[in-house]
Parts: structure tokens; sequence; C-alpha cells
């Protein structure tokens, strides 16, 4: 009885192993399985939020900015991709950001690619975070009223440029609350990418406070 006992309890735990081995081995292959849209957006919404690299990340869309034609797209995409890439300079991320750029798509991924989840993504939970940030923080700012006034004279003809120059005009902490900074730029970027209407919703907000057309 006791031998048989033993070989029961022997092979449950042999198959209790097995199955630890198995769920083991999914949560891995999900963990660093997945296509390079994916893996693009999720290493830029850890970018953005890193203030060793939030910087790079706002340098490289920077650039995309410069090189924009009215419609948002670069006028140059070879010249504005080379830029953008020596501005991320993260060795993890180097090599995918290369081959992710051969994508039409890299510009919206950079721009929209945050750690948001998707209830915090409506357009009322964020229009009223970044009421605040673009009344209060910006507005209140050094230069934030002319700031505020170039985003409000750009945004209908060249919105990524504009997109740019408000989250430029947002004054970056020199010490202090870095994630204050890199969460508001987070919720303006996010807002700018809700589909339908992120754009109109954002720089709206823009408008009636330089124009007074609450």
């Amino acid at each position: 009885m006791r031998d048989l006992a033993i070989q029961v309890f022997g092979g449950a735990l042999k198959y209790a192993n097995s199955r630890f081995f198995i769920c083991v081995a999914l949560s891995v292959h999900l963990l660093v399985s997945a296509d390079l849209p994916t893996e693009t957006q999720r290493a830029l919404a850890q970018e953005w939020k890193d203030q060793k690299t939030v910087g790079k990340c706002l340098e490289a869309l920077g650039f995309y900015a410069t090189h924009s034609r009215a419609d948002g797209l670069p006028e140059d995409p070879d010249l504005a991709d080379a830029d953008a890439l020596r501005a991320i300079t993260t060795p993890d991320y180097r090599d995918l950001y290369k081959e992710a750029q051969k994508n039409q798509a890299f510009l919206k991924w950079l721009i929209e690619s945050t750690t948001l989840k998707d209830g915090d993504k409506t357009e009322s939970a964020l229009t009223s975070k970044a009421q605040p940030i673009i009344d209060d923080v910006i507005y209140n700012s050094p230069d934030g009223k002319a700031k505020l006034g170039e985003v409000d004279r750009t945004h209908d003809d060249q919105p990524t440029v504009a997109l740019y120059f408000l989250l430029l005009a947002y004054p970056r902490p020199k010490a202090g609350d870095m994630k204050k900074y890199m969460d508001d730029l987070e919720t303006l970027r996010a807002l700018y990418a809700l589909k339908p209407g992120g754009p109109d919703a954002l720089f709206k907000i823009v408008t009636n406070q330089i124009q007074g057309t609450k």
C-alpha cells in the first residue's frame, strides 16, 4: 500500500511539474512573442515614460515635424527617418526601430504609443485631463501664451507640427516631478491619437484658450 501511495504521489507530482513547465513556457512565449508593430509600439510607449529617453522621443518627433508636409507625412521620408533614428539612441531598440521605420506607420506609432489602458482613452477622460495641462501648465509658463498661439496658427495645415509644438511648449522640469511631465505628454498624445476627432478635440482646447471661444 505504501509503495502504491508513493507511485501515485510521484505520478501526480510529475504531472503537476509538467503542467507547471508548460504554463511557464506559454507565459514566456506570450511575453517575448510579438509582431514588429506590436513590439515597436510597446517599446516606444515605455521610452516616452522613461526620463532618460523621453527627450529622445520628442526629438525624433521633431525631426518628422521638421520634414512634414501639410498632411503630416514626411516630405523626405529617408531624411526624416535618418534624423529620427539618430535621435533615438537606446541600444536595446535601435535595431528594432531601424526595421520599423521601413513601415509607413512608424510616425503614427511614435505619436500614438502609450501605456494607458483602453478604459482611460476616452475623449471625455482625456479632455478633462488635457484641459488643465494646456490652460494652466503651458499657458502660464514662460512664453506659454506665444507658444500656444503658434500651435493655434499651425494645427489646421500641419497637425503633426502643431502637436510637436504643443509637446515642446510644456516646460520640462530641470529637477523634480518628471513623472508628471511624462504623464502629461502622454495625455496630450493620447487625445491627439483618439479616433475619430482626437486632433480636433485637442486643438479646440488650445483655440479656446488663445481666442477666448469657450
